[in-house]
């Protein structure tokens, strides 16, 4: 079941609570050490030092998104699908899987005995029981497992909210933690000194912890790059940083690269809902291919789409087999709305040409099929 409360128990005889006096949003540091060189040799780095790469805890499609010790970041519009990517996130920690496929190429290191969190500081509660209700689905579970813990944390005031991530590092082994709505933790995304400190503080505690950090940010109106200075100081910092699209025009969801700190970034993944399954799937790679070409040709714009140009030459050239430059020129503004001028028929004329749907013989044209 959902949990609601913020009365988080890590084992019976452990039972840590948030405390009621609140704690202020930021870390209050203790007066600063000064450092000699001789504390920072421990630091030093030499032929018998051993670091091995933090370990992988979240893939998709094969890459190093989310790693143990590290943050790691999700942005998208409304509506994009995140909600479905956060999910297989979840469901992925609890159950091991045999095909990709079924799990939108997300891929996790099982959780075994250590803590899965998902705190949301953004949605209805309905909306977060929702998210429980898939995760368990996805994962084949019909029980909500001890180790899973889903907050649904709407009503906290501003000063409760980083005590809730605090208290939740405290009192957890925590081996994925996901923060919906990181922005929610501080009055504003564009205060400086405030995001430093928080994205800090963050990094410190999945470092301290070896937790897996994921957190939800909004990308600025229009896409593109996320909002504030928070987003930027979370671009710096983070081990991973992808986005959730949604083309509305054929209901294609997408998650994309957009950065990836340990090796090398994926293709785009490309899912759709399945009225069949009554779930998100996975495209398989005809229907990608599909897709992308469907995507080139929109980029290209219409003196490049070949099916429009076809259907546009068809009606140019209905009841003759040939017209000159002028005549055919005329026939394209008249056929198509979005040529009203000479410019724009000669670029659907040089389009044809390099289609192979217009042949140029001296001054005449002629249409033919291609090769």
């Amino acid at each position: 079941m959902i949990t609601t409360d913020l009365a988080i128990h890590k084992r019976p005889d452990t039972p840590p609570k948030i405390p009621s006096v609140p704690i202020a949003p930021s870390i209050t540091p203790e007066q600063p050490k000064l450092l000699t060189f001789s504390d920072l040799r421990k630091h030093r780095i030499s032929h018998h030092t051993k670091h091995p790469a933090p370990m992988p805890v979240i893939r998709i499609s094969g890459a190093n998104y989310g790693l143990q010790g590290m943050i790691s970041a999700l942005t998208g519009p409304p509506k994009s699908g995140k909600t479905t990517v956060i999910g297989f996130m979840l469901a992925t920690t609890l159950t091991s899987f045999s095909s990709p496929e079924q799990t939108l190429s997300i891929k996790s290191a099982l959780a075994d005995n250590r803590d899965v969190v998902y705190l949301d500081f953004e949605q209805h509660i309905s909306s977060t029981q929702d998210l429980h209700d898939r995760v368990l689905r996805y994962a084949g579970l019909s029980d909500c497992p001890d180790n899973l813990h889903i907050l649904s944390l709407l009503e906290l005031t501003m000063e409760q909210r980083l005590q809730a991530v605090r208290a939740t590092f405290d009192a957890l082994d925590l081996h994925l933690l996901i923060i919906d709505g990181l922005a929610d933790l501080l009055p504003g995304v564009n205060d400086e000194e405030k995001s430093n400190a928080l994205i800090e503080e963050l990094s410190l505690l999945a470092s301290r912890h070896k937790t897996c950090l994921i957190v939800v940010i909004h990308e600025n109106k229009g896409g593109g790059s996320v909002r504030g200075h928070l987003g930027s100081q979370i671009e710096r910092k983070c081990a991973g940083l992808i986005a959730v699209r949604k083309d509305r025009e054929t209901k294609t969801h997408s998650i994309e690269s957009r950065l990836i700190r340990i090796g090398d970034d994926f293709e785009n993944v490309y899912f759709r809902y399945s009225e069949e399954q009554k779930q998100m799937i996975l495209l398989d790679a005809l229907a990608t291919d599909e897709y992308n070409q469907r995507v080139a040709q929109k980029k290209a714009g219409k003196d490049n789409d070949p099916e429009f140009l076809s259907g546009l030459l068809a009606l140019c050239f209905k009841g003759v087999a040939s017209l000159t430059k002028a005549q055919l020129m005329a026939a394209i503004c008249k056929h198509d709305q979005s040529a009203g001028s000479d410019k724009t028929a000669l670029r659907r004329i040089k389009g044809a040409i390099t289609l192979n749907l217009l042949v140029n013989d001296g001054d005449m044209y002629a249409r033919q099929s291609p090769a």
